[in-house]
């Protein structure tokens, strides 16, 4: 019996889904386990494939940029880290590198010890994942591939 090349395709593609969904699970469960152990750099994180909710910069109050120097692969402060205040007085910081926002740090309840980092790891707009406080961020590469400025000059 012959098999259409359509079908082998759409076998492939679930085939390729379960498994990314047993990798992310694995981590999920894995990572949870090393944390609860206090573990230092291990599972300090979590993923959700449909992406976690960012702050809406429209409804804050913007406070100022700085300039931060988030990675040694490029000289200088290479990145924008703009910071922000909501009407509930709960502050949170933008972080873009070539004109791409690809990190947010959101503190809940007033207190470092509540924050933790949303990441745009693939460049897709979705920021699927969660770092908790304490964790290191590594500027994802497809960030530091692109070319663009990120629009604020010197002086603003």
């Amino acid at each position: 019996m012959r098999v259409a090349p359509g079908n082998v395709c759409g076998e492939r593609r679930r085939a390729a889904g379960a498994m990314l969904r047993g990798l992310v699970l694995f981590v999920i469960v894995f990572g949870g386990m090393l944390a609860g152990l206090g573990l230092e750099g291990a599972g300090a994180f979590e993923l959700s494939l449909k992406g976690f909710s960012v702050p809406d910069v429209s409804q804050a109050d913007y406070l100022g940029y700085i300039r931060w120097d988030y990675t040694k692969r490029v000289a200088g402060a290479e990145s924008l880290v703009r910071l922000y205040r909501t009407t509930a007085g709960a502050e949170f910081r933008s972080v873009s590198t070539n004109g791409r926002i690809w990190l947010y740090y959101i503190e809940r309840g007033g207190t470092p010890e509540n924050s933790f980092h949303l990441a745009d790891q693939n460049g897709d707009g979705i920021f699927d994942t969660k770092f908790l406080r304490g964790e290191d961020v590594a500027v994802p590469y497809w960030v530091l591939s692109m070319s663009s400025s990120d629009g604020v000059q010197a002086g603003q």
